[in-house]
């Protein structure tokens, strides 16, 4: 079967040119020039994209890390702040009064319109594909058969929130099945046994998902030859772990608890990996507001020393599943969960009293010798840079460190602390 038989409304999504092989230059003709020239422009125009109010995204990142990891201290976190942060955006959509408020005050207090922009340019800024490099956010609505939208609403949704819009029975397996394939399609597989288990209550009224899925090379790859096992020291002891080695010109960062180091993606992202001095856990430095400065001003950072880095890093392969709600509770976010108090726009109408009963993230990311894979789903259910070789520098990854997977905007990707392989 297909999801497509229950979609009501498709997502508007960007439309991005294929790039040819252009690898012989015998086989260029003047379709194939026409067609990498489109594939340039349209990389070029995402590069140039300014994302505004940036700052408040990154209030969101600090805030929601911090509550989230609080309650998975010494166990390894994943988070994807951006899935959330869409999914927030699109129940913000939805909903009207007091409930609405409390969802933008958290993302950020701005106008429709501008909100509307910033979500746009994030949005754009993100999605992409071609052979070296995927990043793919995608948002869908469900509804159930006694929950309407207007003709309006609908547009909204798959223009202005990049929303597919679906409507079935649900409770039906059927149904079930079209969100299941929907899921695992937009995660390209990766999380596969968490969807398994996914299936609708037959009094949800509707539920919104947003997925992100990124799959990105190093620009400078590991070699196979050089991973090695090596000890990895744990809070509960000594542990053993599969490390990558590369040596090459880099950067290490200082602050105030930590050193860093960054691995440039293909893709123009990054990932960061801060290892916190001795005596300090990762979830302290998600409590330092010097290390989300310099998450979101790495390149400019002024403690950083240029030379031969000879990296070490634990292979990962990450899952996580984070109940949300407590959290956005405590960051404001509480009338969507009170059936006496949830208050949903005049543009959707259901036979029911509607609010959310529960908000979950699913999260996996892979990190081996090509690159990074990572996925996440958001759930509601509601009832390079080039340096002369210096001094020598060993970064290695041994003790429970900090990471982010970063876009080339800077928008958040994923947050994790990692305490044991």
């Amino acid at each position: 079967m297909s999801y497509q038989e229950y979609l009501l409304k498709e997502a508007d999504l960007p439309q991005i040119p294929r790039r040819p092989d252009m690898s012989d230059p015998a086989g260029w003709d003047d379709e194939t020039r026409a067609q990498y020239e489109a594939w340039w422009q349209a990389l070029a125009a995402q590069q140039e994209i300014v994302i505004p109010d940036m700052e408040l995204i990154q209030t969101f990142t600090l805030e929601s890390s911090r509550r989230f990891a609080a309650d998975h201290e010494r166990s390894n976190f994943l988070y994807s702040p951006v899935s959330l942060w869409f999914c927030l955006n699109t129940l913000s959509d939805l909903t009207a009064g007091d409930s609405q408020a409390q969802i933008q005050a958290v993302l950020g207090l701005l106008s429709e319109e501008n909100r509307d922009a910033q979500r746009a340019a994030v949005f754009r800024s993100l999605y992409w594909e071609d052979d070296e490099s995927v990043c793919a956010p995608a948002i869908s609505v469900w509804l159930n058969r006694n929950t309407a939208l207007t003709e309006p609403l609908l547009a909204r949704l798959a223009s202005a929130a990049y929303s597919s819009v679906f409507r079935g029975t649900m409770g039906e397996a059927s149904y079930d099945t079209a969100f299941q394939l929907w899921l695992n399609e937009h995660t390209r597989g990766l999380l596969q046994d968490s969807v398994s288990d996914l299936r609708f209550s037959p009094d949800t009224g509707l539920s919104v998902c947003s997925t992100l899925y990124l799959k990105s090379g190093w620009t400078l790859p590991f070699s196979k030859e050089d991973t090695a096992p090596d000890t990895f020291y744990s809070e509960s002891g000594e542990l053993t772990a599969d490390y990558m080695h590369s040596s090459g010109a880099g950067v290490v960062f200082r602050g105030d608890g930590f050193t860093a180091t960054t691995l440039e993606l293909q893709n123009g992202g990054s990932v960061m990996f801060l290892l916190p001095e001795p005596g300090l856990g990762p979830e302290e430095l998600l409590n330092s507001d010097e290390v989300f400065r310099f998450l979101f001003a790495a390149k400019d950072w002024e403690d950083a020393q240029y030379g031969t880095v000879n990296l070490a890093v634990p292979k990962m392969d990450c899952l996580s599943e984070l109940s949300l709600r407590d959290a956005l509770e405590a960051m404001g976010i509480t009338d969507i969960f009170d059936p006496q108090k949830a208050q949903f726009t005049a543009e959707l109408s259901s036979d029911s009293k509607l609010a959310v009963s529960s908000l979950q993230q699913y999260a996996r990311l892979i990190l081996n010798e090509e690159g990074v894979e990572a996925a996440a789903i958001t759930l509601t259910s509601v009832g390079g840079m080039f340096v002369q070789p210096g001094d020598e520098i060993d970064f290695t990854l041994n003790r429970p460190f900090l990471y982010a997977v970063m876009s080339e905007k800077e928008v958040p990707l994923f947050i994790g602390t990692y305490h044991r392989p």
